[in-house]
């Protein structure tokens, strides 16, 4: 099922809590939707954020990337939800995350996933 921007800005406006919506491109979640207080949430410089935007396990610590990539890769191929427990490093400081996720559409031929950040 093709997302529409319309729905994306919907799924965004009703979702509830810390909540973003992720396209997975070849195993690197690109932010598609996230809160106004996204960055000041993760407590990111203005240059994280942006590399955030563009593969958000770019902030993610490093020995946690690849389990948490395979985790992604696994996901996107079943269309099954994603539970994912990582440390992530901002401005000098370190913090664990916990990601919840699931499958709701494709766009460009790439899945969507909508992901609460507890």
């Amino acid at each position: 099922m093709e997302i529409t921007d319309r729905e994306l800005a919907l799924l965004s406006r009703v979702s509830p809590g810390y909540t973003c919506i992720y396209q997975l491109d070849g195993g690197r979640p690109v932010l598609l939707r996230g809160p106004a207080e996204h960055e000041e949430l993760l407590s990111l410089s203005p240059e994280q954020a942006a590399l955030a935007k563009s593969d958000a396990l770019a902030l993610v610590y490093k020995p946690d990337r690849a389990p948490m990539r395979e985790e992604l890769r696994k996901s996107a191929a079943e269309h099954r939800p994603v539970s994912c427990t990582f440390r992530i490093c901002a401005n000098g400081s370190t913090m664990w995350l916990l990601a919840k996720g699931r499958y709701c559409g494709d766009r460009d031929n790439l899945p969507v996933y909508l992901a609460e950040l507890v």
